[in-house]
């Protein structure tokens, strides 16, 4: 483990109990305020509903376009309550992978399998999306029909966060793939990443410990760091954690903000812009000139008219 992990270790198991505690603090106000005690519903709704997330503030874009597909991390501790039920979306046709699931003895986990063709038919409308999405906990798709779904499944979906994460069943299509395919997902959080130098993994839920919650920051933190971030930790800004409600909590923070690669693109945005007030200054003086010379051509155009009248009447 390096400097940066070391310290951001420490640290991430302070804030996480700073933060839990927070948390606990929030609720008992609102018990008190409201008489509703949020924190008397099951695991299921907590781990739904309240989960705590890690922030990344990187000093160069990660990605230069959207990308579809998330990106995995496993984790020590899974965020998904293992008796979550889930909707698996697959290519046509959807029967092969009803006797797929049956077959590796998912029918608790995933309670539904909806083909591509089917959901195109049945699920038209906004609502009936929007029905579909609060059914389950979590969606599963094939990595092969990913591509298709923005389209299908909409804003009610994308919006509030609900799009399926991919498997991989083009690679085999056997019950231990998919049974292995599907405890992954289980045990892992995504990384959706698109273009900015800002993102947010969700690393727990306020039902862990701050131990455990800790513990995953740290596999996140690393992985993202090793994997996804260019220069590694010298590309980051830095790493801070909250839920929905919270403030963000620094847990690591780079000592140099300004580098040589941040100086670089300030000073590349400086002399496009510059390029663009020259380029307007010289708009704005030839339109100056055009009225100038107009200006000029309507007064030549008097002088000639009281000229005629002038010649005129000396010839009466």
């Amino acid at each position: 483990m390096n400097k940066e992990a070391e310290l951001l270790s420490l640290k991430a198991k302070k804030a996480c109990k700073a933060l839990l505690k927070h948390v606990q603090s929030l609720e008992k106000k609102r018990k008190k305020d409201r008489k509703i005690d949020i924190l008397s519903l099951n695991d299921q709704d907590l781990r739904s509903s309240l989960p705590v997330w890690v922030i990344l503030t990187t000093k160069t874009f990660m990605t230069g376009s959207k990308k579809l597909k998330p990106s995995k991390i496993l984790l020590k501790h899974p965020i998904i309550d293992q008796d979550s039920e889930c909707c698996l979306i697959v290519k046509d046709p959807q029967r092969v992978y009803k006797d797929l699931v049956a077959s590796a003895k998912l029918n608790k986990r995933v309670t539904k399998v909806i083909g591509i063709s089917k959901l195109r038919k049945k699920f038209k409308s906004y609502q009936q999306k929007r029905e579909l999405r609060d059914s389950y906990d979590f969606f599963v798709a094939d990595s092969r029909v990913i591509s298709l779904l923005p389209k299908l499944l909409g804003k009610a979906f994308y919006e509030k966060k609900r799009q399926p994460i991919p498997i991989d069943l083009a690679t085999k299509s056997t019950p231990e793939h998919l049974f292995k395919e599907i405890e992954q997902v289980y045990s892992s959080t995504y990384l959706h990443l698109s273009p900015g130098t800002c993102t947010s993994i969700k690393c727990g839920a306020i039902c862990q410990t701050p131990e455990q919650i800790a513990e995953n920051i740290e596999i996140i933190t690393n992985t993202l760091a090793e994997k996804f971030v260019k220069n590694g930790w010298k590309g980051i800004r830095g790493f801070h954690i909250k839920t929905n409600e919270s403030i963000a909590l620094p847990i690591w923070l780079c000592e140099n903000v300004f580098d040589a690669d941040v100086d670089k693109v300030k000073e590349i945005d400086k002399i496009v812009n510059y390029k663009k007030r020259k380029a307007n200054n010289l708009n704005e003086e030839d339109s100056r000139s055009e009225e100038n010379i107009d200006n000029v051509q309507s007064t030549q155009s008097i002088h000639v008219k009281k000229h005629r009248k002038t010649a005129e009447k000396l010839q009466k």
